[in-house]
């Protein structure tokens, strides 16, 4: 399998630029997972897709080039079941995990490291689908959930993106809690595991500092003493400004 792939991303970042559909399956991409028609599978960067809102009619007859995912934040060229982790381009639309991202068809996880300039465009491309409402964001119920709506509430165990203010940041050999109420057992809170975090920290801030702050995080979501978030990467959280705490306005 690592030959083969690898085999395909050399010649598909030749000048040759094949059409998607001789290649790729894009209709039945789920979870980042684009499947080739070999059976072979490409990791795209993270996303959460929403496969009802994907149109591969737009792009079975572009031409795409594929090249292996580079970064020194996260070396790997492939994930842990074997499947190459790449950068596909499609010529007409660009970066296809952007195109995805701004046409609402698709939102970031965060569950990666990101080269800078690219984390920087993937959070433009979907903060302009989130102002204009596009594809999943026009959606009536929204993606984004306000800390102070779901005190108490018996969550469903999935992924969500949660936003409030940090009402107090506890330090526990356990790891950093970021509370957003005064009732821990109660309040929706934010685990930032010991051995986690020097990534965020490298980010140029504490966690103590986010108290006062709102923020927006993103990731699994469960019920543990009240609704309950564990944050790996610091992509997992954004800092928001005093006037865009209102959802989905940032």
């Amino acid at each position: 399998m690592m030959l083969r792939i690898g085999l395909l991303c050399i010649f598909l970042v030749s000048s040759f630029s094949p059409k998607a559909a001789e290649i790729l399956d894009f209709s039945a991409m789920v979870r980042g997972y684009v499947p080739l028609k070999d059976g072979q599978r490409l990791l795209l960067e993270d996303l959460i897709l929403f496969p009802e809102l994907l149109r591969p009619e737009d792009w079975n007859d572009a031409q795409f080039t594929v090249s292996p995912y580079k970064t020194g934040l996260y070396p790997a060229s492939q994930d842990r079941y074997g499947n190459s982790i790449v950068r596909l381009e499609l010529v007409k639309y660009g970066w296809l995990q952007r195109h995805l991202i701004q046409s609402g068809a698709a939102i970031l996880s965060g569950y990666r490291p990101y080269e800078p300039e690219a984390y920087d465009q993937l959070k433009a491309a979907e903060a302009d689908a989130r102002n204009s409402r596009r594809g999943v964001w026009g959606r009536k119920e929204g993606l984004i959930l306000q800390a102070a709506a779901i005190e108490g509430v018996q969550v469903n165990h999935a992924f969500h993106i949660v936003e409030g203010k940090v009402i107090s940041a506890k330090v526990t050999t356990k790891g950093t809690f970021l509370n957003f109420g005064t009732d821990w057992k109660r309040d929706f809170s934010v685990l930032i595991s010991p051995k986690n975090r020097g990534k965020f920290r490298k980010s140029g801030w504490k966690e103590t500092e986010l108290v006062n702050k709102w923020i927006r995080v993103r990731g699994q979501l469960r019920s543990y003493n009240g609704p309950f978030m564990e944050i790996q990467f610091p992509e997992q959280l954004e800092i928001l400004e005093e006037n865009q705490k209102a959802a989905g306005k940032s």
